[in-house]
């Protein structure tokens, strides 16, 4: 198995076709499979330091989706909510986000809702 004759270009790894041929290709999400392991992505902000922030995944006991919410056409900038739950417990928030809408900003009291 030998190296391919040109180089190749910036960010662009080797891949095999498993009959000895390495060629150069470019990686895109569409062609990494399944990511293993507790915390397989780890991302670096805009200032490369001793801060990142990392997807962690539990074992899991299901196949589950989750999606990020598409923010319309324009350039607009989101926030994903993060809610702390403990592992084998039911506290999810099953609220639709026109319910939480209603409470955004009011003080309440169970049963007034």
């Amino acid at each position: 198995m030998g190296l391919p004759a040109a180089d190749g270009s910036s960010d662009q790894v080797l891949k095999t076709n498993g009959s000895g041929t390495l060629s150069w290709t470019d990686v895109s999400a569409t062609t990494m499979g399944t990511l293993s392991g507790g915390t397989p992505l780890v991302f670096e902000g805009a200032t490369a330091d001793a801060h990142e922030t990392s997807l962690a995944v539990t074992d899991p006991t299901a196949d589950h989706k989750y999606y990020l919410s598409d923010l319309g056409a324009s350039a607009d900038e989101g926030w994903v909510a993060a809610f702390a739950v403990s592992p084998g417990t039911n506290s999810l928030i099953t609220s639709t986000p026109a319910e939480l809408n209603i409470l955004d900003g009011a003080t309440v009291v169970v049963g007034e809702i």
